[in-house]
């Protein structure tokens, strides 16, 4: 009896992860379903109802919401700066400036994998700009300025960034929430 419990406890958790996780379509379209995994350039995805796995690239689709273990996320496509092609990217913070994170895979030549985080802000009226990265840079002050421009038609929030401490993630994503509350 314990044991029928169980399975039945798993199968519901299981359809109501199912139903929280969806992509949104070119046409803007809202399709529920599982995704079962994905990268910055390929979400494979289950619609409710079939048990085929289909492929998505950055071109094909908008957007997808995906249900982890300890959060729920959206991941628009988007065409950064410096890329070829629209790749996935994690939307972090939504408001008059939006903050996206992309997490890219690397293999390394002796085989190993590695990420790489780079993070983005949008403006509504302006391009996306990239103001972080973990990986080697040599533009940081460029980075910097290129965030303070975003910040300066909000002088009480582009006072405390430039009086602020270190040019850390939390301080940035303070920032942004600060200018996105005023």
């Amino acid at each position: 009896m314990k044991f029928k419990l169980l399975i039945l406890a798993f199968c519901i958790t299981q359809t109501i992860k199912a139903q929280s996780e969806y992509i949104v379509t070119l046409q803007n379209d809202t399709i529920k379903g599982k995704v079962k995994n994905y990268l910055e350039d390929v979400v494979k995805f289950i619609p409710e109802g079939s048990t085929e796995r289909v492929r998505y690239k950055p071109t094909e689709i908008k957007a997808f919401h995906v249900k982890l273990k300890k959060e729920e996320i959206d991941l628009e496509a988007i065409k950064l700066p410096g890329k070829r092609k629209p790749l996935f990217v994690n939307r972090l913070l939504s408001g008059k400036i939006i903050l996206y994170e992309l997490v890219e895979t690397f293999v390394r030549y002796n085989g190993g994998i590695s990420h790489g985080v780079t993070w983005y802000v949008k403006k509504l009226d302006q391009d996306i700009v990239e103001i972080k990265t973990s990986e080697l840079s040599f533009n940081r002050k460029g980075r910097e300025d290129a965030f303070l421009v975003l910040l300066k038609d909000n002088p009480k929030v582009a006072e405390q960034y430039q009086n602020g401490g270190k040019f850390s993630f939390d301080f940035i994503k303070s920032i942004i929430n600060a200018y996105n509350q005023s």
